[in-house]
């Protein structure tokens, strides 16, 4: 039970990803880059940062309002500090915010991201 809401004077993209440190990962839809920054991680670890890098993709995602009708892994996140930076070959409009915050959950945390791309006005 969770309900996000962003409000932004761009195209703005929000999603929560609960991690699940028993659940799999579909790496075949990450980009080789973040497969290779999560692969050796483990248990927890691996889990959190799995959900904050999909909630990213599919705030991402979001945000350009193509959801995902386009492939994930023709983009690649990567974590620098408390932001996300992305970059995306084919965009039009690059991320200029790209941040996670964790909120806790029944079954551990939940990461809730948000993506705000640079205004096209």
């Amino acid at each position: 039970g969770f309900a996000a809401l962003a409000v932004a004077a761009a195209p703005v993209g929000i999603d929560v990803e609960v991690a699940d440190a028993g659940g799999w990962i579909p790496w075949n839809v990450l980009h080789p880059i973040e497969a290779a920054a999560i692969e050796p991680l483990r248990g927890q670890k691996q889990a959190m940062a799995f959900a904050r890098l999909w909630s990213l993709k599919e705030a991402y995602l979001k945000a350009r309002a193509v959801g995902l009708g386009r492939d994930p892994s023709g983009f690649v996140v990567q974590f620098a500090a408390d932001r996300a930076v992305i970059t995306d070959p084919l965009a039009d409009a690059r991320a200029v915010h790209a941040t996670t915050l964790w909120r806790g959950h029944p079954a551990g945390w939940a990461a809730v991201s948000v993506v705000i791309l640079e205004s096209r006005a």
